[in-house]
């Protein structure tokens, strides 16, 4: 399906939310509460920016796409850097650090390190990021999208169902209900959505039954996800901490792991090797204190299965950027271009072969 022209209009349709939107009837029924009430609660979730709009995630990334690179860079604060950083397609998230002689955390996704390295190599021939001579020298880790054990970015609405219950629950100052709370699972796990297959395919140009019969079987192929809302920061809720940690597990590897799976401040959890270490967990806090509490529980919870462990703490502040379906976009565009021109390039072959 990623061979053909329509196919992939319809995938950058999907991922790019055109045609995807909260159902509210749906979400008025399951709750059995009036229309007029969740879509007042929707609205708001959305203007206080706790979730964004719901879109297909774009699985495929994952296999044309399968190696992360999280650098520390050392990289000027001007204009031009701040517009590559927004605007590459390599890059999904983007932080102010400050370590050492860094200045800058990138999360990437490339084909390999071969590719990584000639993307490299092209910004400093276009003079977008300095030769090492002139800057300290990036530091950087690769991960592999194939070691992914847990990505489940809806993972912390667990833990803040707790915190609502417990002492109240607000974010980006917009105080959360019961109601407010139940809508944000819901639409976090794909609950509640519509996809709008007529207009989706008038834009393709695709009879409505086609699209529906291609949206299914994308699904099935894993090439995209069913549509959720995420966080606009993707791994963590607003206000809250995220977490880079690396981690030296010495014994007991399955169940630390098993424990960390179902543990809903980690949404993301890699396998690695990368010196001593071994695991790479992203977790979601409301403050660093919470952190350490939490890696002390752990110790205490699988006592000597833990060595080192290397954390970066990034705050909401420290984020300059992060677009879940920029990259996904970017690549798609990228094949929808290269397909046209296949198929312009064979038209005027054939042209010329029957004149």
């Amino acid at each position: 399906m990623l061979d053909n022209l329509r196919d992939l209009r319809l995938i950058e349709n999907l991922c790019s939310g055109r045609g995807v939107a909260v159902n509210i009837s749906q979400l008025s029924k399951s709750l059995n509460r009036h229309r007029n009430t969740i879509k007042d609660r929707v609205e708001k979730l959305l203007k206080y920016k706790i979730i964004n709009r719901p879109v297909y995630s774009y699985l495929y990334l994952a296999q044309e796409f399968p190696l992360i690179a999280i650098v520390r860079a050392d990289l000027p604060r001007d204009k031009k850097t701040e517009e590559f950083i927004l605007y590459d397609e390599h890059i999904f998230a983007a932080f102010f650090v400050r370590e050492g002689e860094y200045n800058t955390l990138l999360v990437e996704f490339h084909k390999g390190i071969d590719s990584f390295t000639k993307w490299r190599e092209n910004l400093i021939r276009e003079g977008t990021i300095l030769p090492k001579g002139v800057r300290y020298p990036s530091d950087t880790l690769f991960f592999s999208t194939k070691l992914v054990i847990k990505n489940e970015p809806y993972a912390p609405t667990h833990f803040l169902e707790e915190e609502l219950k417990r002492e109240g629950l607000e974010m980006n100052g917009y105080a959360f209900d019961d109601l407010s709370f139940q809508i944000l699972k819901k639409l976090m796990s794909g609950e509640g959505i519509r996809t709008n297959e007529q207009l989706l395919a008038g834009a393709v140009g695709m009879q409505r039954k086609t699209v529906e019969r291609h949206i299914s079987n994308l699904l099935d192929k894993k090439i995209v996800g069913k549509p959720v809302c995420n966080f606009p920061r993707f791994f963590a809720p607003p206000n809250y901490v995220i977490t880079l940690s690396l981690c030296e597990v010495k014994r007991n590897e399955d169940r630390l792991i098993k424990a960390m799976t179902a543990d809903s401040h980690i949404p993301i959890i890699i396998k690695t090797s990368v010196g001593r270490y071994n695991l790479l967990t992203i977790g979601a806090f409301s403050k660093i204190e919470e952190y350490i509490k939490w890696e002390e529980e752990q110790d205490q919870r699988f006592p000597d299965s833990i060595g080192a462990t290397k954390t970066t703490y990034l705050s909401p502040e420290m984020t300059f950027s992060i677009d879940p379906q920029y990259v996904s976009l970017c690549s798609i565009k990228k094949k929808i271009e290269e397909l046209h021109g296949k198929e312009l390039i064979k038209g005027i072959y054939e042209k010329e072969s029957c004149s």
